[in-house]
């Protein structure tokens, strides 16, 4: 029919149009089939098929195919494809899929969108290669996008990830989710690694790859984690140089790998950088920032040590364990944990700065408001000892390799050194913690002097050296030292000797000190002067005995006493005593006077190879004096009495002379008469005289000539 012939050409015209339009929109070259019966048809629905061909676009690109389809809705469809889409800076991006299509028409510079599905395979000339079974390629912002499991390689690297975008003008490869990554061992057997995220992104270009929502790698000796890491790597993208990481950062040694004191143990921050050396795997430098910590190995079996700051950069050993230098910033904290024969030790400061070798850390020096803290360990049977606590503007440590332990600690700048008991302060400080021994000194350019003191007694000198273990002290040089005055209400072990004031401070200067804690023994010497109110002891040297009370004193004794005499009317007088030694015994309330003794005083004037002075209980009276061998006695200023023994009784203000003979010289206005004897008795408060003579014969008297007066 009529009808049937014009609906018969329309549709032939029409497809002639459509095979037009098709071939001028996208410039097929069309491999011409081999001779022979026609090939099968793939798809009815399809308005034509093509063996085989391949579509070249103005930008260069080309899309090879073994089979395409045309259909009317302008949709094209290609088996076993390969796209090949050029690079501007010559390089190379092919794509390959068993199924290919592209929903738009008449394109003709470049590819539309373009589904992809089986097998599908990225390729790029520098060695990125990525396979899927299904994606997408979209010629107008020239991204491949894939929606499921997702595995590339490239090099030593090879990962997968589920759902993945690769963008061709940034050159990066994203993994958006399930993200796994591993690094292969390189010909020596180091640098693998492997990486678990939320997501991660490839930029070729810049050689790293950035890990996203919760990563976590591992190393052999190593394990990391945190929020979001990336992983910069060589030229050749084969070795790892850097890994930034960011929010939460840690790294942990696995516990099969043993480590030495010092090593590495763990670190953590808000952020982490880890630079490697050229293997790609050995840890070269660490800069930690935010709430910082660091760990470090201790001895087998021992806790770590700790440093923490708001920043922390290391650097390490060829070993890639060892910390050789180290700085801290911000609220610096290091900790060294307890053991068997050591304290718990803490430092806290501003800043920190920290050097070693090979062998680890060796020495440190904190800045800035620092502050020691050590805790003692206790004696058995014995009390909790005090936290030894200093304060420092600045602090050295010399250490064990390692951090393992403090040999010797230096502070300088307003010292100040407490533990419980004494506290000691000046411009600069050594303390040695194996030992408890503390070392203060003066500085030239500050014009304090160190002092150390406890609730009894301060001590200033321009070198004082404490061991608090035994609470042994030594000072010297401009030694001033003030025992305080004891309180009423106050109880205490310490005595001070009688012939001082308990309720008065007593102050001591000299060239040295050195008291013995253990025996309560005070020595003072090169020079010695004590003195409290009106009373004086001075000597070459000056030893207290604060445990019993007693006192003595060697070489150029001399003292002034404030005591009262019963003998005497009106308030205590002073009492002038010299000698070569002085023995005090609080016991006995008796004070010894040796080597050529001298005392002058309301008692008299009295010279002797021996001098004793007895006190009353109160200790502030004199009770009895005796004068032994050479005695040569003014009393009252008009009677010089000489004899063997001289002891003069104050209660009843009477003095009793033996010897033989004994003999007295009496002043008088015109003339001096002695009298001999062997016994003389003179009363201070008639004074009469009565004297024994020798042999039973009465005491004889005769003129003589008088006496130098004493001065």
């Amino acid at each position: 029919m009529t009808w049937q012939r014009r609906a018969r050409l329309v549709v032939g015209l029409f497809l002639v149009a459509f095979s037009a339009i098709v071939y001028f929109a996208i410039r097929t070259r069309d491999v011409p089939a081999r001779a022979g019966a026609p090939a099968e048809r793939l798809d009815l629905a399809a308005a034509s098929e093509t063996s085989s061909g391949v579509w070249t676009f103005a930008n260069g690109e080309t899309a090879a195919f073994a089979r395409l389809l045309a259909y009317g809705d302008g949709r094209l469809k290609a088996f076993t494809v390969t796209l090949r889409l050029p690079e501007e800076d010559g390089g190379l991006v092919t794509i390959t899929a068993q199924e290919a299509e592209q929903r738009e028409a008449k394109l003709r510079d470049a590819l539309g969108t373009v589904d992809l599905s089986g097998d599908v395979d990225i390729t790029t000339d520098d060695g990125l290669h990525v396979t899927t079974d299904a994606a997408s390629y979209t010629g107008t912002d020239r991204t491949v996008r894939a929606p499921g499991l997702v595995h590339f390689e490239r090099g030593r690297m090879t990962g997968s990830g589920v759902g993945a975008i690769y963008d061709r003008d940034r050159d990066r490869l994203w993994l958006l989710n399930e993200v796994r990554v591993a690094f292969s061992p390189d010909a020596a057997g180091r640098g693998a690694l492997d990486v678990t995220a939320g997501a991660a992104g490839l930029a070729r270009d810049e050689h790293r790859v950035h890990f996203e929502r919760g990563v976590h790698i591992e190393r052999a000796d190593r394990i990391i984690d945190t929020l979001d890491a990336v992983v910069w790597l060589s030229e050749d993208d084969t070795r790892v140089t850097l890994v930034e990481l960011r929010g939460d950062a840690r790294v942990t040694r696995p516990g099969a790998v043993p480590a030495q004191p010092g090593d590495l143990a763990s670190m953590q921050s808000r952020d982490m950088d880890l630079t490697y050396g050229e293997d790609g795997t050995t840890l070269e430098r660490a800069t930690l920032v935010g709430t910082a910590r660091l760990d470090l190995a201790g001895e087998r079996g021992a806790a770590s040590r700790r440093i923490a700051a708001e920043r922390l950069d290391l650097q390490v050993a060829p070993d890639g364990t060892t910390v050789t230098s180290l700085t801290g910033r911000e609220r610096v904290e290091f900790a060294l944990p307890a053991a068997a024969s050591a304290p718990a030790q803490r430092v806290t400061a501003a800043a920190l700065d920290a050097s070693g070798d090979a062998g680890g850390l060796r020495t440190a020096r904190f800045t800035g408001g620092v502050e020691y803290r050590e805790t003692p360990i206790a004696k058995p049977g014995a009390a909790k000892p005090a936290e030894r606590v200093a304060r420092a503007a600045r602090l050295d440590l010399a250490l064990k390799a390692g951090f393992d332990a403090i040999d010797a600690a230096e502070f300088a700048g307003d010292v100040t050194f407490t533990d419980g008991v004494w506290r000691g302060e000046g411009p600069r400080a050594r303390y040695a913690p194996a030992s408890g021994a503390l070392s203060l000194t003066a500085d030239a350019a500050s014009p304090a002097l160190p002092r150390v003191a406890d609730d009894r007694v301060t001590i200033d000198a321009r070198a004082i050296d404490l061991t608090l273990e035994t609470t042994r002290l030594e000072a010297r040089q401009s030694v001033q030292s003030v025992i305080r005055a004891r309180r009423a209400t106050e109880t205490t072990d310490t005595k001070l000797p009688a012939l001082l004031a308990a309720e008065e401070a007593v102050y001591v200067t000299s060239g040295r000190l050195v008291y013995d804690g253990e025996a309560a023994l005070a020595t003072y010497s090169g020079g010695a002067r004590l003195w409290q109110g009106e009373t004086v002891i001075q000597a070459d040297t000056i030893t207290i005995d604060s445990a019993r009370g007693n006192l003595s004193a060697d070489g150029q004794v001399r003292s002034v006493l404030t005591l009262a005499d019963p003998g005497s009317e009106g308030a205590p007088a002073r009492t002038i005593a010299e000698g070569g030694r002085l023995e005090y015994d609080e016991a006995e309330r008796r004070a010894t006077y040796l080597e050529d003794a001298h005392l002058n005083g309301p008692e008299g004037d009295v010279r002797a190879a021996r001098i004793v002075l007895h006190l009353a209980a109160s200790g502030g009276e004199l009770s009895r004096a005796d004068a032994f061998d050479g005695v040569s006695a003014l009393l009252e200023r008009v009677y010089t009495v000489t004899g063997t023994q001289l002891s003069y009784l104050a209660a009843e203000g009477r003095y009793v002379v033996n010897g033989a003979p004994v003999r007295i010289i009496e002043r008088k206005p015109t003339e001096c008469l002695e009298t001999t004897g062997t016994i003389l008795t003179f009363l201070r408060s008639t004074a009469t005289i009565d004297i024994v003579g020798t042999g039973g014969n009465r005491s004889q008297t005769r003129p003589v000539p008088c006496p130098e007066r004493r001065r």
